[in-house]
Formats: structure tokens, sequence, C-alpha cells
């Protein structure tokens, strides 16, 4: 007699490769839940790897804490997102501290 296993051959789930690619699918996927019904079209995974690269897989969880946080507290995730991968302007540093010579 066969084993049951042998004769229903179930799908197996796919799991992420790595750490950071499950990590920027949880991030894709909270993004284009709040997507979903507006005028703007879905991001693909690649496209939000690509906007992640320069970040580290601890910098990845902080950003998974704060949309946790946001959801909690009923703000935007997206706005958020956003917000946090905008480039801060630098501040006016003497030119002697910079390391430029004094004229």
């Amino acid at each position: 007699m066969e084993k049951i296993g042998n004769i229903l051959k179930l799908p197996k789930k796919k799991q992420a490769p790595s750490e950071r690619a499950e990590l920027i699918g949880y991030i894709t996927d909270t993004l284009n839940s709040e997507r979903r019904g507006g005028k703007y079209p879905k991001l693909s995974y690649r496209r939000i790897g690509v906007k992640l690269a320069h970040l580290t897989v601890p910098d990845l969880y902080y950003i998974k804490s704060m949309f946790n946080d946001c959801q909690n507290r009923g703000y935007p995730c997206g706005k958020f997102f956003w917000g946090a991968l905008k480039p801060k302007p630098e501040e006016d540093v003497p030119r002697e501290s910079a390391g430029y010579p004094q004229p």
C-alpha cells in the first residue's frame, strides 16, 4: 500500500531565499496594501529592492518595526517610507573643520 503523501503531491510553500528578501517582501506587501484602490500602481519587489540596496539588514528591521508602529497609530506607512528615504541636506560645516586649508 502506498503512502498518502506519495499519492497527494501538495505544493510546497515558497520561502524567501534570504532574510533580506523576506524583509523586502514584507515592506513591498505593506506598501502595496495601502496603494490598493488608489490612483498609484503597485510597486514591484525589484523597485523596492533597488531603493533599499544601500541599507543593511538591521536598517530593514527598523523599517519593519516602524511600519508596525505606523499601522498601530493609524499613520500611513508609505508617508514614513518615502520620507525616510529622502536625503537630508547637510548642515553648514565651517571650512577649517571640514579639512579644507584656510586661505
